[in-house]
């Protein structure tokens, strides 16, 4: 979601049902297009993840390849390279991802007012079935921000490795930590 004001007073809305239910009894079909809403929700929000985590992605590359292209670039002007990646063309793909998002977040926003408002006559067990299926979308949203997360920590390493391939006293340090370690290993072989 654009507005993030937005997921907290919808949060917030939800704790106080979840507090009135505690009193008074809510109809089986308002808590059904609740569970639908939350499943237009959930995918529109694992559209964005990926947009933003490609978007994210782009900018380490940057750094990356001004640090092994060996750019040299000055940290404004990388910082204005960045801002301008932001800036640029989405691909068609993201686009459309993005366009799917803006419909999902709309038709969860109908459903989850329309479902206080006009009983949604949907059956138990396909709410039981969109129940389901939006939490297991749920976990597999944390999955792939630990994926995503594990791509960040590779550009990491890439980065890390070309510095010091690109610094000659840590080249010259490694060395000679390994040549001093090989010495220590034969002395023990040795003995």
């Amino acid at each position: 979601m654009k507005s993030r004001s937005m997921s907290i007073y919808i949060a917030t809305g939800l704790v106080g049902l979840f507090i009135v239910s505690l009193f008074i009894e809510i109809e089986p079909q308002t808590i059904v297009g609740l569970s639908v809403a939350t499943l237009f929700f959930t995918i529109a929000q694992l559209l964005d993840s990926q947009i933003s985590f490609w978007n994210e992605d782009l900018k380490n590359q940057v750094d990356v390849f001004n640090n092994v292209g060996n750019f040299n670039l000055s940290p404004q002007n990388l910082l204005f390279v960045k801002i301008a990646s932001k800036y640029q063309n989405p691909p068609k793909k993201q686009r459309i991802m993005h366009q799917i998002a803006s419909i999902l977040y709309g038709m969860a926003f109908i459903v989850l007012f329309l479902s206080f408002v006009v009983p949604i006559n949907i059956s138990e067990k396909v709410g039981t079935s969109v129940t389901v299926l939006s939490s297991s979308l749920l976990f597999f949203s944390i999955w792939l921000v630990d994926k995503q997360e594990e791509h960040k920590a590779q550009w990491n390493e890439v980065q890390i490795a070309a510095m010091l391939i690109r610094n000659p006293n840590t080249q010259a340090k490694i060395e000679n930590d390994t040549q001093a370690q090989d010495a220590t290993e034969q002395l023990g072989v040795n003995r």
